[in-house]
C-alpha cells in the first residue's frame, strides 16, 4: 500500500485509488467527520471526493483547507461528468496546493 496517502469517498473513486495502492474508506454520512479527524493525524496527503468535502462542518473543511499537514486534495466525484477543462483545472489546483507542500519539506522527508 501507498503509506501516508489516504483517500476518503466514494465507492466508485475508492476502487481508482485502491487499484493504485493507496488506504481508502467510505465511511456512512453520519461516520464521514469521524473517519476524516482520526485519518488527518495519520495521513500526509489526504485525498478526499468533492460530495464528501462538501459533507463536513464548516470548521472541519476550511481547517483542511488552511492547514499545510495533511496536504489535501479534493478529488472530483467520478460519477459527475466533467468538461475536460474543469478536470484539468482541479488537476492543475491540486497538484500546485501538493508541489507548494513539498517545497516546505526537508529533502529527506520528501521520500521517507
Amino acid at each position: 500500500m501507498n503509506e501516508g496517502v489516504v483517500f476518503i469517498g466514494d465507492h466508485l473513486n475508492a476502487v481508482g485509488f485502491r487499484n493504485a495502492g493507496i488506504h481508502c474508506y467510505v465511511p456512512e454520512a453520519s461516520r464521514l467527520t469521524e473517519r476524516v479527524l482520526a485519518e488527518r493525524h495519520r495521513c500526509r496527503i489526504l485525498a478526499i471526493s468533492e460530495a464528501a468535502f462538501h459533507e463536513l462542518p464548516e470548521y472541519l473543511a476550511r481547517e483542511l483547507c488552511d492547514s499545510l499537514h495533511p496536504q489535501l486534495a479534493i478529488v472530483p466525484d467520478a460519477s459527475t461528468v466533467m468538461e475536460d477543462e474543469d478536470i484539468r483545472e482541479k488537476i492543475d489546483l491540486s497538484l500546485a496546493r501538493a508541489r507548494a507542500y513539498a517545497e516546505t519539506l526537508p529533502p529527506e522527508q520528501l521520500y521517507a
